[in-house]
């Protein structure tokens, strides 16, 4: 009687656990959706077949805010697990201390100085953004060739918000004060950038980072140029950090990759919390600056009217500009 009543027992343990697991199960359910729409694209595209098939995965980002989030990187796990299912595509890792720019700073550089660079590529890149749409997460991804540099295929994959592991985080921590900074310091240089001027993560262009690790930059320009680095916090506060005390030469060739900072730097941008999105914005311009703000202190809240004095002054020279964002998630 004893043994029937565990029995027993253990059978209603696994009624109640078991569909709860499978309801959870998300990832499985993206891994494999996701391969057949990459099997499917294959299949209705003969130019897929042809020449090489590496893929690299790019970023998936909160709508198209060009901010990642936690979900994110479980995204782009699931992506990674579903090429390497999918015969017709091989995967390529990107290793996490190289340049992750992307094709226009390849073409830029030039094959052989790309690789030079440490940057890595495929034929194939695979990126995309989500939305959520009532109780669901609904995932657009593109295919991009980066030989013909254009779009291939587009790709999408529906997951129910009930799937998703309990508590995962769908949006940016931050997401009102994201979407402010971004329209004030798409307004800080009003002109049209004259030049190339490329800037990325050692995660990426929308890369998402935990407490410990660390933040690299790496920036590319099309020419000769000097260049002004400001660090924006998750409220907003927007300070100088290159050029600064330890290293003060911002001069950029153009062609070459500034990776800042560097392996012989005096200091590492080590993450620490609070959680959200922050940005990096980057003002270049082939004279140099006139002045310069004091490193690493506040300058108020990032808005036009930090930087329209320095522009101005400078407008004669010609000016660029590059913006990214990165995450601090739990």
């Amino acid at each position: 009687m004893g043994k029937f009543h565990l029995l027993l027992t253990l059978l209603l343990v696994f009624c109640v656990f078991q569909p709860e697991a499978e309801e959870r199960d998300g990832k499985t359910m993206l891994v494999n959706d996701v391969a057949e729409e990459l099997r499917r694209v294959y299949r209705e595209d003969p130019e897929l077949s042809i020449g090489a098939r590496s893929c690299v995965v790019g970023d998936f980002t909160w709508e198209k805010s060009g901010v990642g989030t936690v979900f994110s990187g479980y995204v782009k796990e699931a992506v990674e697990r579903a090429l390497m299912q999918v015969k017709e595509f091989d995967l390529v890792t990107v290793p996490e201390d190289v340049p992750r720019f992307g094709k226009g700073a390849a073409d830029l550089l030039g094959e052989g100085a790309a690789g030079s660079a440490g940057m890595v590529s495929g034929a194939y890149r695979l990126y995309g953004n989500y939305r959520i749409e009532e109780n669901t997460v609904v995932l657009e991804m593109v295919l991009h060739s980066e030989v013909f540099s254009r779009r291939m295929a587009e790709l999408r994959v529906e997951v129910p918000m009930v799937r998703l592991p309990r508590g995962m985080r769908l949006y940016p921590e931050n997401r009102e004060v994201v979407a402010s900074v971004d329209e004030e310091l798409g307004r800080i240089y009003s002109g049209e950038s004259v030049f190339d001027l490329f800037v990325t993560t050692n995660r990426g262009e929308a890369g998402v980072f935990r407490e410990g690790e660390y933040l690299k930059l790496y920036l590319l320009a099309s020419r000769d140029c000097y260049v002004k680095i400001y660090h924006i916090d998750i409220k907003g506060k927007m300070s100088l950090i290159f050029p600064n005390r330890f290293e003060g030469n911002n001069f950029l060739p153009g062609g070459e990759v500034l990776e800042f900072p560097g392996k012989r730097s005096p200091f590492q941008f080590r993450i620490v919390p609070p959680f959200g999105t922050e940005m990096i914005k980057v003002v270049a311009g082939t004279g140099q600056f006139s002045s310069v703000e004091k490193d690493f202190s506040d300058l108020g809240v990032a808005t036009r009217g930090l930087l329209i004095e320095e522009v101005e002054q400078e407008r004669a020279e010609a000016m660029a500009e590059g913006f990214v964002h990165f995450s601090i998630v739990e």
